[in-house]
């Protein structure tokens, strides 16, 4: 059990003098979500917050198909109610008829 804390630590130090020389102004670009040491006890070590590392990741480029194909739904379904009224009743068009 000591034998492993041991290592642990030797793990971590060795990890917090690597990344002590790369340091740089945003301290969340040490963490390396590949390295041995896990992200959590990198964010420990380092003081940073996982939610800064997380919030990193790099938005999906937007596709030309991905954007028509919405636009497409979009239109489509434009004025169309997806909630039926209270008795259930619907007009021939989909629309809820209004009770006097």
């Amino acid at each position: 059990m000591l034998y492993s804390e041991i290592g642990k630590l030797k793990v971590q130090l060795d990890w917090l003098k690597k990344s002590l020389g790369s340091a740089c102004d945003e301290p969340a670009r040490v963490i390396d979500p590949s390295d041995t040491v896990a992200v959590v006890q990198q964010c420990v070590l380092a003081g940073v917050s996982r939610a800064t590392v997380y919030a990193q990741q790099k938005p999906k480029p937007v596709d030309e198909l991905d954007l028509l194909h919405s636009r497409l739904i979009d239109e489509s379904t434009r004025g169309i109610r997806f909630t039926a009224p209270q008795d259930g009743r619907l007009s021939p068009d989909g629309r809820s008829y209004r009770q006097s």
